[in-house]
């Protein structure tokens, strides 16, 4: 269905003289289960600027690298701008104070069988795309504990290809330079401009609009970053010709600086007639053109400009509609802030301009009258791989006592509402809201009385730049009781002003004559609003504390549960926590899926206690006059006690005598070498064959162990040999005693017996174990092979015919 829509789509835009082009391929990315996000491979795609559509085909299939047949996999993409994207597939809970600011994120879900799937996205944002492609989780206490050899080995690979189509491309537009436009029915018409550093906000003024005869409307569609597409812009107006023809039309941009701008125009026309018109734009500025020493102020100051500048005086810097609490011009103080590096990866940090004197400040002063910003840029790819940690605190109100000093408490009705955004100033709003293009979230920064400090994190930070908004707010909140229509006219007025004015002079005297002259009406009196309260009558005002610092993982670590650890994926660098003890999530403090301390003691004494039945096995052994063998069990049970001490445990009960590498080799080595000497115990050679078969055996198995201790040849081996040799070896003496060998006895009830058993532990270990069920069929392994032992070691009454006993 997917393979025929992106055909479908392919034709009509190849109908309307478009052309998309593959930019990008990677070919073969390994994938594996997803358990943690080291797991995840992460591709990135690079989106080349001023593209209309983008389409990001994903393949994936199975290789074989066995005789069993590869069944396909779930896979799942997640997908997004700017960073890796902060995914938890194990529904893991999210660390507290997490702001998870990201752009959306694209999910899917496909299986690898060959086919060709997409994810489509309309008008893309320019700079790198991130992918996260893994083997869909599950459980891991439901995974079953496979032996390789047994099943099917199979390799997970995934192809991944990027087309856009770029045409037709914006042409780039200045202020205040008129362009004229023909506009052709059913057709888009793109341009764009840039915004600068101190730019606040443009007109676009659009004049001598001329529709044709069976024109209906002029669509209008503004967007920053990316061109604007039908279902999502910034500013949307459809200029009907009712209202607009042979007129003029203004309106109003809020900008974020330092930012590409685009415009489109749509024709909507019964016929192929032609619509026209002229237009240009004016950015408005809260920086003088000249003043080169402003940029290295801390502070935001406005300044009267010249009036022959192209940049026009700004009353305010945020306007009341972009938030619908807000009914005042709010002012603020930008505090352009100064990123320091450090040679450990994804660790940095940002402050406060440096003073005349060198020294940096330490904090920032701020009122209730007045809104604080504070800009620092993200850089692409270095900085975006760790975890953005953003902290806000009152600065202590130290008082002198006479001769000593003492903190001074803050009051009661003062409130600071913070916010944090990528490429956006959010205005912190009363009670506990951030508010940007009308769009509200909940504040992650609340700072009062009883709570002085607050600290977010935001994984894999966005490139870009960010702004940290806070207010200050005093006293009680009062319902601010304002009409709607009063609502309207502060709205509508001082826009309609700044629109108007085409010097400092007059926009500042409308923009002030228009609101006093508002709120002088009786019915608008009580319209001196701070957001959905009445404005305080009283000033307040605090120092306050902050601190913009990145870290690899989550303050550079991941707390007792987990390692902090540097991965590389397709180039793309970034750090994750691995985590232990059957914990999961960002900072591995989710124990949703961890044993309780009693399950984990359970579990490592069941492990090590199940050996001790390798006791009898080595008295008898020795008992039966088999030395040699009497040691390899007792090795055996030793070595595997203290390696599952060493492993099980989950490092809160782990004992380890040597390195866990060496435990685990001694285990299996002596695990496959008590097989061995066991069927040539059985095998009844005669002297020196014993000993050369142990010598001979000891030397394969080691090199084996050391080649590959998991692999079911491994085991097969040894066995395969031994039963050939024993086999060979009671043919032997059948032929040389003419006599039953062994006795019908050991070869009608006590072999079946012990083979028996070997055969259970053995389905036991290779087909049953899975993580959840491990301690309890891995402790009954242990035991039913150190019982087979017991059974299957020759006894001389009751293993050699009568005949062969009076023999030897």
């Amino acid at each position: 269905m997917q393979t025929e829509l992106l055909t479908l789509l392919l034709i009509c835009l190849e109908t309307i003289s478009q052309e998309i082009v593959m930019v990008a391929k990677t070919h073969s990315t390994l994938l594996i289960k997803y358990m943690d996000y080291s797991d995840a491979a992460v591709l990135q795609f690079k989106i080349p600027e001023d593209v209309h559509f983008v389409s990001f085909k994903f393949e994936a299939e199975e290789i074989e690298e066995s005789l069993f047949r590869c069944e396909p996999n779930d896979i799942d993409v997640y997908l997004k701008s700017g960073s890796p994207p902060v995914i938890n597939p194990d529904n893991s809970e999210l660390p507290k104070h997490f702001l998870n600011y990201s752009g959306p994120i694209e999910e899917l879900k496909f299986t690898s069988n060959k086919t060709c799937h997409y994810i489509n996205v309309t008008s893309p944002y320019a700079g790198f795309y991130f992918a996260a492609a893994f083997i869909a989780y599950t459980d891991p206490r439901l995974r079953a504990i496979t032996q390789q050899g047994l099943t099917a080995k199979c390799l997970t690979v995934l192809n991944a290809e990027l087309w856009v189509i770029k045409k037709p491309r914006p042409y780039i537009i200045v202020p205040e330079k008129q362009e004229h436009v023909i506009l052709h029915p059913r057709t888009n018409r793109i341009f764009k401009f840039y915004v600068s550093d101190y730019t606040e906000y443009v007109i676009l003024h659009m004049k001598k609009i001329k529709f044709c005869v069976d024109c209906t409307k002029i669509k209008l569609r503004v967007q920053s970053h990316r061109i604007p597409n039908v279902n999502e812009s910034l500013y949307s107006m459809d200029l009907t010709k009712e209202a607009y023809d042979t007129k003029n039309f203004k309106t109003q941009i809020m900008t974020v600086e330092d930012s590409w701008y685009y415009v489109s125009f749509n024709l909507d026309s019964k016929t192929d007639s032609e619509a026209e018109f002229a237009f240009t734009f004016k950015c408005f500025s809260t920086y003088p053109s000249n003043d080169t020493q402003l940029l290295f102020s801390n502070e935001t100051k406005i300044f009267p400009l010249n009036i022959n500048s192209t940049r026009y005086y700004k009353h305010s810097i945020l306007r009341n509609y972009a938030s619908p609490y807000l009914h005042l011009n709010l002012s603020y103080n930008q505090y352009n802030l100064v990123r320091e590096g450090s040679i450990e990866n994804f660790f940095y940090s940002f402050d406060l301009h440096p003073d005349t004197d060198g020294s940096v400040p330490s904090s920032v002063n701020i009122t209730n009258n007045d809104m604080t910003a504070l800009k620092f840029h993200i850089n692409p790819a270095t900085d975006i791989g760790g975890t953005l940690q953003f902290s806000l605190a009152f600065k202590p109100r130290i008082r002198k006592k006479g001769a000593a000093r003492e903190i001074g408490e803050e009051s009661k009705q003062v409130t600071i509402i913070g916010c944090l955004r990528n490429n956006g100033k959010e205005i912190p709003t009363w009670p506990n809201k951030c508010v940007l293009d009308e769009k509200e979230t909940i504040a992650p920064i609340i700072l009062n009385r009883t709570l002085k400090n607050s600290t977010v994190y935001v994984p894999f930070p966005d490139a870009g730049n960010w702004y940290a908004t806070f207010k200050l707010f005093c006293g009680k909140c009062e319902p601010c009781e304002c009409t709607e229509k009063c609502r309207q006219e502060l709205n509508s007025c001082p826009q309609k002003c700044e629109m108007e004015c085409d010097s400092v002079n007059l926009c500042n005297s409308c923009i002030e004559t228009c609101e006093n002259d508002i709120r002088d009406h009786k019915a608008c009196s009580n319209c001196n609003c701070d957001g959905p309260c009445l404005k305080a009558s009283d000033s307040c005002n605090a120092s306050v504390l902050f601190a913009a610092v990145s870290f690899p993982c989550i303050s550079g670590k991941c707390g007792s549960n987990g390692k902090c650890v540097y991965l590389i994926s397709e180039g793309v660098a970034y750090s994750v926590c691995i985590c232990t003890n059957h914990y999961k999530g960002w900072d591995c403090s989710d124990s949703s899926g961890a044993n309780s301390k009693g399950v984990i003691l359970m579990e490592l004494l069941l492990l090590v206690l199940s050996n001790v039945v390798f006791l009898p096995a080595t008295y008898i052994a020795y008992r039966r006059g088999y030395y040699v063998e009497a040691v390899v069990y007792f090795s055996t049970g030793f070595f595997s006690s203290f390696y599952h001490a060493c492993d099980a445990g989950e490092n809160i009960y782990s004992f380890c005598i040597v390195n866990l590498s060496v435990l685990q080799f001694s285990d299996f080595f002596c695990g496959l070498l008590a097989i061995w000497v066991t069927i040539i115990a059985i095998a009844h050679l005669p002297h020196p064959w014993p000993s050369i078969c142990h010598i001979t055996g000891a030397i394969l198995l080691s090199f084996t162990t050391t080649i590959n201790k998991t692999a079911i040849w491994a085991f097969a081996i040894p066995f395969v040999t031994g039963i050939i040799i024993l086999v060979a070896s009671w043919c032997c003496h059948y032929k040389r005693s003419k006599a039953r060998f062994p006795s019908k006895r050991y070869q009608c009830i006590i072999f079946p017996i012990g083979i028996i058993t070997v055969a259970f532990g053995l389905l036991t270990y290779a087909f049953l174990q899975t993580n959840s069920n491990y301690m309890y069929l891995h402790s009954m392994w242990h035991i039913v092979i150190a019982l087979s032992i017991i059974i299957l070691i020759p006894n001389k009454r009751s293993f050699l015919p009568a005949s062969v006993e009076s023999s030897e």
